[in-house]
């Protein structure tokens, strides 16, 4: 089986920072300004109230791609936490999980993986195999990405329940793995 060229995954994150706005970005090497630029996916927003915005909706990764997130900020006393997320785009589907914030070691790694000079398998704090690893946010398939029209936010909605169907029953599943064999101890 052949590696799909891109993946379709779903964000979804609310803010109460009007500064603090979400987004889902692609980071890119510029060879020319030796800097990572960020390429910005278009989301849907909805404004919740005059200092609260959803933002939500759909992208494509690539394997290989770098993903960064931003769902909003921690506020606390005088200071203002980005919970920045980054990622990873795996040949199976998965975005793994690189580094949060501001982390200097983990910038560091990707700076160099995106500039050629580090492989894949040395993004994390440890070794892995990419072409292996696996993860909790998943791609909502193994198709190519749709180059239809934009879906609506029923669209989304039903995709997001379906999802959740599908990993509230696998939680059910091992549960009842765990305290069947729990019982017969």
């Amino acid at each position: 089986m052949s590696t799909p060229s891109s993946f379709r995954f779903l964000f979804d994150a609310t803010s109460d920072n009007p500064n603090v706005m979400p987004y889902v970005a692609k980071l890119q090497w510029n060879t020319r300004l030796k800097r990572i630029e960020h390429v910005m996916y278009p989301m849907q927003r909805h404004t919740l109230s005059a200092t609260s915005m959803h933002v939500f909706g759909e992208f494509t990764a690539s394997p290989l791609d770098i993903i960064e997130t931003r769902r909003g900020a921690l506020t606390r006393k005088r200071k203002t936490l980005e919970l920045l997320s980054r990622f990873i785009a795996t040949p199976r589907g998965y975005l793994l999980f690189i580094g949060e914030g501001r982390d200097a070691m983990a910038s560091e790694r990707i700076d160099e993986y995106l500039q050629g000079t580090r492989s894949a398998n040395e993004l994390g704090p440890q070794p892995w195999d990419i072409g292996i690893a696996i993860s909790d946010w998943r791609a909502l398939d193994h198709q190519q990405a749709s180059t239809g029209p934009t879906r609506t936010r029923a669209d989304y909605l039903q995709e997001r329940k379906r999802a959740l169907e599908q990993e509230i029953h696998e939680i059910t599943l091992e549960l009842e793995s765990l305290t069947s064999t729990a019982t017969h101890r």
